[in-house]
């Protein structure tokens, strides 16, 4: 008995240290864009790094008049103003974020990882198929997710296109 609840204190203790270090990771806060002309070693912890479908402000040292990203498939960038822009995380992977100024010299230069789930989502696995869910309370909602089940996917995201097809008809039918 002893025995038994010493190894549920350990891995209650280590359940914890894991669940804090997930949550951090999950917050990691931008750092200060890299100009380009500094020589800097970039670190194993990416300089943004968000959660799919969710968005970060990045600020710029200096005015910027034009931004890039590497692949628009992993994320999307809308500038805010000449020091400001949002990163939406669009899709899993890792690309990058290039800012130019007027002049057309490199202001920034940033990596950019987008990762998967936050711990409000639950994953339900029958066999290989794969179908996610974004729960809040005791109630789960369906979420359709790139890796989901093909079929699963396409009837969701079916369902939804049309749900929104008919509030945009209900809008326009009211003017």
């Amino acid at each position: 008995m002893r025995r038994a609840r010493c190894s549920l204190l350990i891995l209650a203790a280590i359940l914890a240290g894991a669940s804090t270090t997930a949550l951090s990771a999950n917050k990691a806060p931008l750092r200060k864009p890299v100009h380009a002309h500094k020589v800097v070693h970039r670190a194993a912890v990416p300089s943004i790094a968000l959660p799919m479908d969710e968005v970060r402000v990045v600020a710029f040292s200096h005015p910027v008049s034009t931004v890039y990203v590497g692949n628009p498939t992993i994320a999307d960038v809308s500038v805010i103003d000449g020091r400001h822009a949002f990163v939406l995380g669009k899709g899993f992977g890792a690309t990058n974020l290039v800012a130019l100024d007027v002049d057309g010299k490199q202001v920034v230069n940033e990596h950019i990882t987008v990762f998967g789930h936050t711990g409000s989502t639950v994953i339900l696995h029958r066999g290989t198929a794969q179908a996610t869910y974004n729960c809040a309370s005791s109630r789960c909602e369906t979420s359709p997710t790139p890796g989901d089940d093909k079929d699963t996917f396409a009837t969701r995201m079916d369902q939804v296109e049309k749900h929104q097809d008919m509030g945009v008809k209900a809008a326009s039918a009211g003017r």
